[in-house]
C-alpha cells in the first residue's frame, strides 16, 4: 500500500480503482490515469445530438486562482502563481498544496502556474444518453469533449477536456454520465 501512495504521488504518476464483483476485488492501477481518451464529443441539439438532456454547474469548491505548491525536499522551498483577472472584483482563491515527491525545486513556479490554470474554470456537466448507444462503451476516467448549445448558453470545451466522473445506468435504460474538467 505504501509503494503503491507513493507512486501515485509522483508527478503524472499513476490513478488506482478497485473494481467489485461478488465474488472478487481486483485493484487496478493505471498510469499516469485511469482512462482514455475516448474522441467522443457530447452534443446537445440541431437533430446531431447524442445527449437527450444535460445540467451544467460552475463547482467553485475546486476554484482557485492563487497557488502556492511546498516542495517535497527538506528545505521545504515553495512556489506559486496568481492569475487575479480568473474571477471578478479581484476575489482571490488560494490553494496549498504539497508537490510531487519527483518535482525538484525549481519546478515548483511552473507547477503552481499549470495549477492555476487547470483550476480557473472547474465546469460539472450531467448528460443523459441511450444507454443502447452508450453503456460498455465508456468507463470511469474516460475523458470526452462538450458541444452544448441551448440559447445563450454554450459550452464548447477542448477535445477530451472533461472527465468522467460518474457513470449510471437507469432502470430505464439510460445512461447517465457526470463529467468534470477545465474549460477555456
Amino acid at each position: 500500500g505504501q509503494a503503491i501512495t507513493e507512486f501515485a504521488d509522483l508527478d503524472d504518476g499513476a490513478e488506482t480503482e478497485m473494481l467489485y464483483t461478488p465474488t472478487t476485488r481486483t485493484l487496478r492501477v493505471a498510469s499516469p490515469t485511469v482512462g482514455r481518451d475516448t474522441g467522443l464529443t457530447l452534443r446537445w441539439g440541431s437533430g446531431r445530438g447524442n445527449v437527450t438532456d444535460f445540467a451544467w454547474s460552475w463547482d467553485g469548491n475546486q476554484a482557485t486562482n492563487a497557488v502556492v505548491v511546498i516542495g517535497p525536499s527538506a528545505v521545504n522551498r515553495e512556489g506559486s502563481a496568481i492569475d487575479p483577472a480568473n474571477f471578478a472584483g479581484g476575489l482571490t482563491l488560494t490553494e496549498v498544496l504539497r508537490a510531487p515527491l519527483d518535482l525538484d525545486d525549481e519546478g515548483l513556479d511552473s507547477y503552481a502556474a499549470k495549477r492555476v490554470k487547470a483550476a480557473a474554470r472547474p465546469t460539472v456537466l450531467a448528460v443523459k444518453m441511450p444507454a443502447a448507444d452508450w453503456f460498455g462503451r465508456l468507463a470511469l476516467g474516460d475523458r470526452v469533449a462538450a458541444n452544448i448549445r441551448h440559447g445563450h448558453f454554450h459550452l464548447v470545451t477542448p477535445a477530451n477536456g472533461l472527465r468522467i466522473v460518474r457513470l449510471t445506468l437507469t432502470a430505464d435504460d439510460w445512461v447517465e454520465l457526470v463529467c468534470s474538467g477545465w474549460t477555456p
